[in-house]
């Protein structure tokens, strides 16, 4: 008779390395989704300041693909009009940062300036206290940009039908334009 105990190991030993390629085969799945979606994951422990991101949230921030981060080098990163509605420490601790949110920031790598929006939720422990920050960030600068742009354009249709000489016209062409651009108005005239 032929020993079970070896046919038992190798029986398990290959349902452990289908286990691995199956989780690594849904691990690339979940990237491709992500770098497809232009769709970052974060999680953040509450406790440490660590972030584990994913590569897709490394670039949209312009940093470099490492799966760990501190929370603060993020924070640094938000244009400080915004500031106020982005996490920090004090507010992730006692769960009153927004959950969902658009914000600036000047990536890391170029300095441009990009709008991101992101969600997240939070999870408690047994005590009820926030243990964990889970969520997703996408760059949603093209569409900020073209909803300003339409903004910009039907103000000026508005405000042009109003506008008696050419000296109006210039100077509300030049306001808006200015506005919409991100430049001085004198620059712009």
């Amino acid at each position: 008779t032929t020993d079970p105990i070896p046919t038992l190991l190798l029986e398990r030993r290959g349902t452990l390395l289908e286990r691995a390629v199956q989780g690594a085969k849904e691990q690339a799945r979940t990237q491709a989704a992500q770098e497809a979606g232009a769709v970052g994951t974060f999680e953040i422990d509450v406790a440490s300041g660590t972030m584990s991101v994913s590569p897709e949230f490394c670039r949209i921030f312009g940093v470099p693909v490492t799966p760990n981060y501190v929370a603060s080098l993020f924070e640094a990163a938000v244009v400080p009009e915004d500031r106020a509605v982005h996490s920090n420490h004090a507010s992730r601790q006692d769960g009153s940062a927004a959950t969902e949110v658009v914000y600036r920031i000047h990536r890391a790598d170029d300095g441009r300036l990009r709008w991101i929006n992101r969600r997240s939720r939070f999870e408690r422990n047994d005590m009820d206290r926030v243990v964990r920050i889970v969520g997703t960030v996408m760059d949603i600068t093209a569409s900020r940009l073209a909803t300003d742009r339409m903004g910009a354009l039907l103000e000026l249709g508005d405000r042009l039908r109003e506008a008696d000489t050419t000296e109006a016209v210039v100077s509300i062409v030049a306001e808006i334009l200015g506005r919409t651009l991100d430049v001085d108005r004198a620059g712009y005239a």
